[in-house]
């Protein structure tokens, strides 16, 4: 079975198991989401060479940008909930150009990229709470997405 379809599937397992999930669902899930950043930070962080170190980060970042293209074009979800979608899109967008020297940043120096990879799981812990009962099934969406798109 292709991963994409793997996660077709998973995700409609989700979201027909929506309305047994409890509030603290949504939390799980960014928990998820939030793991998955500290894990790639922790990649970075064996890697000796600064090449391989951005290699990651990218590729981290790319594994968001594709898990967020895939919910948007799922017709279930309201506006708001594709508003943490978006949210989520923007800040990552934000430490990409950052990593990259894209749009008036100047580029993460080499000797710098573990304290940044370090930087972007803070900043994701520190994002403000998600707790919309609306907002689970696609967070946690996301979460199997991105867990299926770094296999």
């Amino acid at each position: 079975m292709s991963r994409l379809m793997r996660g077709f599937v998973a995700a409609c397992c989700m979201l027909l198991a929506l309305p047994a999930l409890a509030q603290n669902s949504a939390t799980k899930a960014e928990n998820k989401v939030k793991d998955y950043f500290s894990g790639v930070a922790q990649q970075v962080k064996k890697e000796q060479n600064p090449a391989q170190k951005r290699a990651i980060l990218n590729r981290g970042f790319e594994k968001v940008f594709k898990a967020a293209d895939k919910i948007e074009k799922m017709p279930s979800f309201s506006s708001s909930d594709l508003q943490v979608i978006s949210e989520l899109r923007s800040r990552t967008q934000d430490k990409f150009e950052e990593l990259n020297g894209l749009k008036g940043y100047e580029p993460v120096s080499d000797g710098q990229l573990d304290n940044f990879a370090s930087y972007v799981v803070q900043d994701m812990e520190q994002a403000k709470q998600i707790t919309i009962v609306t907002t689970t099934a696609v967070l946690i969406v996301l979460a199997i997405l991105v867990i299926l798109l770094a296999m």
